[in-house]
Formats: C-alpha cells, sequence, structure tokens
C-alpha cells in the first residue's frame, strides 16, 4: 500500500512536470504564431502604402538624377529639372518616368508574390509550430514593415525598395521554402 501511495506520488510529479514543459513549449507558440500573423499583415499594409505613394518617391529619383554632384549643397529649386517644377500632369511625360514606374511595380509585385506564399504557409499550417522560422518571419517582416514605413514617409529614391523587398520578403519565403523541403524530405519531424 505504501509503494502504491509513493507510486502515485511520483507520478503525479512526472504528470506535473510534463505539463510544465509543454506548457513553456506551447507558450513561445502562443506568442510567435499571433505576432507572426500581425507583423505580415503589417507588412502587407505597408506594402500597399508603398505601391499607392509610389508618384513621390518617383518624383524622388527623378530629382535625384537631376541633380549634379556639385549640386547638392544649393537650392533645390534652382537645379530641379523643369519638367519636375511644372504640374504633376507634366510628370508622366518625363522620358525616365516609364522605367521608374516599371521598376517599382515590379519590386512591388515581388512583393506581393512573397507575401501570399508566406500567408498561404501560415494560414495552411505548413511551418506554423516552426519556432525559429516563426521567429524569424516575425523579426523580418518587422524590420520590412519598418523600412517600407520610413522608404513612403520619406519620399525616397524608388530604387532603394528593390533592396528593402530582397532582404525583407524575398528571405523571408526563402526560408520558408528551405522549412518546408526540410520537413517533406526527412524522415524525421524538422526542429526548425
Amino acid at each position: 500500500c505504501v509503494l502504491l501511495r509513493h507510486h502515485a506520488r511520483v507520478s503525479k510529479y512526472k504528470i506535473l512536470s510534463s505539463i510544465l514543459t509543454m506548457t513553456q513549449q506551447n507558450a513561445t507558440n502562443l506568442i510567435l504564431i499571433p505576432a507572426r500573423f500581425i507583423v505580415t499583415i503589417g507588412h502587407f499594409l505597408a506594402i500597399s502604402m508603398a505601391n499607392h505613394s509610389s508618384d513621390d518617391n518617383i518624383r524622388s529619383s527623378l530629382y535625384a538624377s537631376s541633380v549634379s554632384a556639385n549640386d547638392h549643397y544649393t537650392s533645390h529649386y534652382s537645379t530641379l529639372d523643369p519638367v519636375l517644377q511644372s504640374p504633376p500632369t507634366s510628370l508622366y511625360h518625363h522620358p525616365e518616368y516609364r522605367s521608374l514606374r516599371t521598376e517599382l511595380n515590379s519590386a512591388i509585385s515581388i512583393a506581393y508574390a512573397c507575401m501570399a506564399i508566406d500567408m498561404i504557409s501560415l494560414l495552411f499550417g505548413l511551418s506554423i509550430f516552426k519556432k525559429r522560422v516563426n521567429f524569424f518571419q516575425v523579426v523580418t517582416h518587422f524590420f520590412g514593415s519598418v523600412l517600407v514605413c520610413y522608404f513612403v514617409a520619406y519620399s525616397m529614391k524608388a530604387e532603394l525598395l528593390w533592396h528593402i523587398v530582397g532582404w525583407t520578403n524575398i528571405t523571408t519565403v526563402s526560408v520558408e521554402l528551405i522549412g518546408l523541403i526540410v520537413t517533406y524530405h526527412s524522415n524525421s519531424p524538422a526542429r526548425w
């Protein structure tokens, strides 16, 4: 009878310790999964803002290309291209406008495609319980949304969006795809 009581106490402690271990493991998932969803949506909204304010970024790029290297410290009104000083409708006839518009639209389209892959993977649960992937996604999408908001707020040159998309969108999709390949082509469960 004494052995049964002792065995019952030991099993209670084992059960309690296993519950605490499971709770600690799930606590990170309880934080990371909603954070990943929210930060990914925030990055998507920032890319949408960049899409809608693209004329300001193109104008900034055209202004930067019209200023020579020696004129950086002069008044920007004296060094502006006459086309840029005219009403906004003549901006669309500027010779470099179409190439910059195509470049910006390409970067935004690739960002949208990467966001779609990330959201599909998140919503279908393909990588939802991989802590390292979730942590990487949260950090990268956070910095991506901050950089894109900075890009929009300060009307930075259109070419800089490629760097932001490359470092924050393409890397997340690459990590996502590597995690999926490791998970589905290995015999043991992946520890990503």
